[in-house]
C-alpha cells in the first residue's frame, strides 16, 4: 500500500514552444533564483533543474554571491541538478550526446555539487547510446516522464522502475513516471484548472485543496490496481499548468496542509533528484529490461528537412573535425567545439516551434519562433564550416591567392580505409586565371607526378572535377590542377528494347530502360519504375521479394481539411498514435522518364522526370559507380506548399536475401523490433548513417545523408504494434524513409512547401556481410573524404 508520495518540483524546459527562445533561456535562470529564495526561506521546499542548459546560462550571468548561494543550496540537496543537457531528440549521434552530456559533470565536478540523476520530460524515450553517455558521467538514475499524446508508455505500464541493462555490463535504475504536470492535475499546485494528463470527471474552474482531496487518493488506488509493487509513489509538479513555469511556494502549503489532514495514512514530501536517488538505492529488486527505447516523438525533425540536412551536415563536420584534430601535434590546437556542440543541442532540443505553429501559422511570434529553430541548424553549419577552415590551416590550407596555381589537399582523418569520387572545385574566375576549363585540365598528383583519370561535374560557381581515391586511415595526398588540350570523351552501350546503341556525352536519342556496367544492373519502366536492381558480378538481386514500392518511389499522404485553425489542429490531434488519417488520400511518383545521361570515367549519371501530385518539379539522380559496387541517388524536388496534414516517404526495399538481418545505425547498431525494450515504438526511428541487410556472406547497405527518419511500420492508419507484438515475431521491416512531415497540432511548421534535396548511396558486396562493416561502409559514403586549398 502507498504510504508515501515523493514529489519532484520543476520547470519543463520547452525552448521555444510558449515564448521566444531567448527569452525562455533567461526566464530559466530567473526560476532558479526565485528556487533559490525560497528555499533560503523554508526547509520543506525542493526544485529539480530539470536540464543543465539553464543552469549553464544561470551561472554564465550569476555574480560571485549568487553562486556561492547556489553551491550552497545544492549541497543541502535543497536544488537538485540533473545530468541531461536537454530534452533531446534522436538527433545527436553518439560523440554528441557524450560532449552535451559531460558538460554537466565537468560543471558538478568543479564545484563539488553532486549529480546522480538524469531527466527527460516530455519525450517518449531515451537512445541506448545515450543512456550510456550518461553513465558515462556517474548518473545512475533517470527520470522519464512520458508525454503520451501521440505517443505510449513503454513496458504496457503507466509508472514503472525497472533496471535498464545497457548491454555494456552497466545499468541504470530508471524511474518510468506518468506526465510531467500529473500532480497540476491532481491538484498539487494550487490556483489554476487542469485535467490535461487525466480524466477526472470534475472539471473546477480552480484547483483548491479539494480536488487533491477528490482526485489524489483515487490516483493511488488506480496505480496500485495496476501493479505497482512499492510503498512509495513519485509526481511531479510545476508551479503553474504550463510548460516553461515558474517554482511556487504554494506547492509545498499545499503539501502541509495535505499532511496535517491525511498525513497519517499517505504523506506527501517534496525531494531533491538527490534524494529520490537515495530512496531508490534502498530497493533491493527492481525487473531488467534490455534494449533500446525509440522515441515516440522523434518524427518532430520531420517537419524542417533541410534545416535537419544542415544539423547532418554540421555534425558529420564535428566528427570529420575531432579525426583531423587527433592527427595535430599538440592538444592545445584542437578546435573548440562547444559554440558547435550548442548550436547543434538547441536544435536537437525537442521544441521545433511555437504551440500555435499550426493553429496560427501567420502569426510573427509564431514564424519567429520557427526561424529561430531553423537558425540554431545554419548556425551550426556556419561554425562546422568555419572550425574546418581553421583546423585545415593547421594542415597547410589557407584563401585562394591571385598568384596562387591550384593544388589541394585531400586528407583522410578516420581510422579506417576510405575510397571516394573525391570532388576537387575551385571558383570559376580563379580557373579561368590559370587557364582551367572543363575538359581541358588534367588532374596530378604531386609526390609522383601520375596523371590521375578524372571526370567533370556540375559546379554551382566554377569548375569541379572528381577523381577516384582510396587514403588509409591518417593518409592525405596532393592534387595539382594544370590545364591541357580537350580530353575525347568515353563512349557508354546503354541497353534499349531491341538493341544496344552508343551514346556520346550525354542527352541519348533513344529511351534506354537498363542500366548496365561491371558493378551494376537496374531495370526501370516509365509504368513501374525500377523493376530490377542485380549485382552484376553475381546476377543476385538485391530487392525484397515483398516489396509493396519499387526503390527510391515517393509515397505522399495528405489529409484534406477546411481551411482554418481549429479544424486543421483537431484532424491532427485525433490521429491518436497514428501518422496518417483513416480517410486521407495517397499518391505515388511515376512517369520514370530519362531526361539526360552523361558518361563518366568513375561513373555515370542518369537523370529521370518524375511526377508526384504536390510537386511542381521532381527528378530523380542515379549515378552508378564504373569500379566500385555502389550507386548514389539524389532526389530534387519543389514541394508546394499546403495547410493539409501532409507525410512522405521513400521506399528502400533492398534485401541480402534469404536469412537477411535488418541493421540500423542509432549511435550503437541495433536491429528494430529485435533489440529494443518490450512494448516500445515499432513504427519509425531516427537513424544515424544508414541502415543495412546482413546475411552470411553478403550484404548491402543505404547510406541516408540528409534525412533521419526510417519508417518500419504500416503507413496506412490501423491499430499500431509494438516491439513485443506477436505479429511482428520473425517479420523482417520493409523500410521507409520518412522524409518531411507536418501532421501534429502544433510545434510542426504547418506547411512543407520548398525546395529539397534527399541523397542516398546503395552499396553492396561480400565485404558487408556484418552490420559492422555495412554500417561503417554507410558512415564513409556519408563523410567521404574533402579537399582544402593549400596556402603555399
Amino acid at each position: 500500500m502507498i504510504k508515501t508520495v515523493y514529489v519532484l518540483h520543476h520547470s519543463h524546459t520547452d525552448i521555444g514552444y510558449t515564448h521566444a527562445q531567448s527569452q525562455i533561456t533567461r526566464w530559466h535562470g530567473d526560476y532558479i533564483q526565485q528556487a533559490m529564495d525560497i528555499a533560503e526561506s523554508r526547509d520543506d521546499f525542493r526544485w529539480t533543474c530539470e536540464t543543465f542548459y539553464p543552469v549553464e546560462e544561470f551561472w554564465r550571468r550569476a555574480d560571485v554571491d549568487t553562486r556561492e548561494h547556489f553551491k550552497a543550496l545544492c549541497r543541502k540537496k535543497r536544488i537538485g541538478l540533473t545530468s541531461g543537457y536537454f530534452h533531446l531528440t534522436e538527433l545527436p549521434d553518439t560523440p554528441l550526446l557524450a560532449s552535451l552530456a559531460r558538460r554537466s559533470r565537468v560543471f558538478a565536478d568543479e564545484q563539488k555539487l553532486p549529480l546522480r540523476v538524469a531527466m527527460m520530460a516530455d519525450v517518449n524515450g531515451c537512445l541506448l547510446a545515450h543512456a550510456r553517455c550518461l553513465a558515462d558521467t556517474g548518473t545512475d538514475l533517470l527520470l522519464t516522464c512520458v508525454h503520451p499524446h501521440h505517443g505510449y508508455p513503454p513496458l504496457h505500464r503507466r509508472q514503472q522502475l525497472f533496471r535498464w541493462d545497457l548491454g555494456d555490463g552497466r545499468s541504470l535504475a530508471v524511474c518510468h513516471l506518468d506526465h510531467y504536470h500529473i500532480g497540476n492535475s491532481l491538484g498539487l499546485a494550487p490556483g489554476g484548472k487542469g485535467n490535461y494528463v487525466t480524466r477526472f470527471q470534475d472539471e473546477p474552474e480552480r484547483l483548491d485543496d479539494d480536488v487533491l482531496d477528490r482526485r489524489l487518493p483515487v490516483y493511488l488506488a488506480e496505480l496500485e490496481e495496476g501493479g505497482w509493487p512499492h510503498d512509495f509513489a513519485i509526481l511531479t509538479v510545476s508551479g503553474l499548468n504550463t510548460d516553461n513555469a515558474p517554482p511556487s511556494a504554494a506547492v509545498a502549503d499545499r503539501i502541509a496542509r495535505w499532511n496535517l489532514a491525511h498525513g497519517d495514512s499517505v504523506r506527501l514530501e517534496m525531494v531533491s533528484p538527490e534524494e529520490l536517488a537515495e530512496i531508490v538505492d534502498k530497493i533491493e529488486e527492481m525487473p531488467v529490461y534490455q534494449g533500446d527505447w525509440p522515441d515516440w516523438w522523434a518524427d518532430g525533425v520531420a517537419g524542417d528537412p533541410e534545416a535537419v540536412a544542415l544539423f547532418r551536415y554540421a555534425q558529420r563536420e564535428r566528427a570529420r573535425l575531432v579525426a583531423m584534430a587527433d592527427h595535430l601535434p599538440d592538444a592545445d590546437s584542437r578546435p573548440d567545439l562547444s559554440k558547435l556542440d550548442t548550436a547543434l543541442g538547441l536544435f536537437a532540443e525537442h521544441t521545433f516551434g511555437h504551440s500555435a505553429s499550426v493553429s496560427h501559422p501567420w502569426n510573427l511570434l509564431a514564424q519567429q519562433l520557427g526561424l529561430n529553430n531553423c537558425r540554431s541548424a545554419a548556425e551550426a553549419a556556419d561554425a562546422a564550416d568555419l572550425l574546418f577552415d581553421e583546423t585545415g590551416r593547421r594542415f597547410g590550407g589557407g584563401a585562394m591567392a591571385y598568384d596562387r596555381p591550384p593544388v589541394l589537399r585531400c586528407m583522410q582523418p578516420f581510422g579506417t580505409t576510405v575510397r571516394d569520387l573525391v570532388e576537387l572545385e575551385i571558383e570559376e574566375a580563379d580557373a579561368l586565371r590559370h587557364g582551367l576549363e572543363n575538359g581541358r585540365i588534367r588532374v596530378v598528383r604531386r609526390d609522383n607526378g601520375e596523371v590521375l583519370p578524372h571526370q567533370p561535374a556540375d559546379s554551382m560557381r566554377g569548375l569541379k572535377a572528381l577523381v577516384d581515391l582510396t587514403l588509409t586511415a591518417g593518409e592525405s595526398v596532393d592534387l595539382r590542377l594544370e590545364a591541357c588540350p580537350p580530353a575525347k570523351p568515353r563512349q557508354s552501350a546503354i541497353v534499349v528494347p531491341g538493341g544496344s546503341y552508343d551514346i556520346e556525352g550525354d542527352a541519348p536519342a533513344v529511351k534506354p530502360s537498363s542500366v548496365r556496367t561491371d558493378t551494376v544492373e537496374i531495370d526501370w519502366s516509365e509504368t513501374d519504375g525500377i523493376v530490377a536492381w542485380r549485382d552484376a558480378a553475381t546476377g543476385r538481386s538485391l530487392l525484397s521479394p515483398e516489396a509493396k514500392d519499387a526503390p527510391f518511389t515517393l509515397v505522399a499522404s495528405r489529409h484534406i481539411t477546411p481551411a482554418d485553425g481549429e479544424s486543421q489542429c483537431s484532424a491532427r490531434e485525433n490521429l491518436g498514435r497514428n501518422r496518417n488519417a483513416a480517410d486521407c488520400r495517397w499518391e505515388r511518383s511515376h512517369s520514370l522518364r530519362l531526361r539526360a545521361f552523361t558518361a563518366g570515367v568513375h561513373r555515370d549519371d542518369y537523370e529521370f522526370d518524375c511526377s508526384l501530385e504536390g510537386c511542381e518539379f521532381l527528378r530523380l539522380r542515379l549515378s552508378p559507380w564504373q569500379q566500385q559496387r555502389r550507386v548514389d541517388v539524389e532526389i530534387l524536388m519543389h514541394k508546394t506548399g499546403s495547410w493539409d496534414t501532409e507525410n512522405l516517404y521513400l521506399a528502400l526495399p533492398f534485401s541480402a536475401g534469404e536469412k537477411s538481418e535488418f541493421w540500423v545505425d542509432r549511435g550503437l547498431h541495433v536491429r528494430p523490433w529485435i533489440d529494443q525494450l518490450p512494448g516500445t515504438l515499432a513504427d519509425f526511428m531516427g537513424i544515424q548513417d544508414g541502415l543495412a541487410w546482413s546475411a552470411p556472406g553478403y550484404g548491402v547497405a543505404v547510406a541516408q545523408k540528409d534525412s533521419h527518419l526510417i519508417q518500419l511500420g504500416p503507413l496506412e492508419y490501423g491499430a499500431r504494434q509494438l516491439s513485443d507484438s506477436p505479429g511482428l515475431a520473425g517479420k523482417l521491416p520493409q523500410p521507409y524513409v520518412w522524409l518531411m512531415s507536418n501532421y501534429w497540432e502544433t510545434n510542426f511548421s504547418a506547411e512543407l512547401g520548398g525546395f529539397y534535396s534527399f541523397r542516398f548511396s546503395v552499396c553492396w558486396g561480400e565485404e558487408l556481410s556484418t552490420p559492422d562493416a555495412s554500417l561503417t561502409a554507410c558512415r564513409m559514403a556519408n563523410s567521404g573524404i574533402r579537399a582544402i586549398r593549400l596556402a603555399e
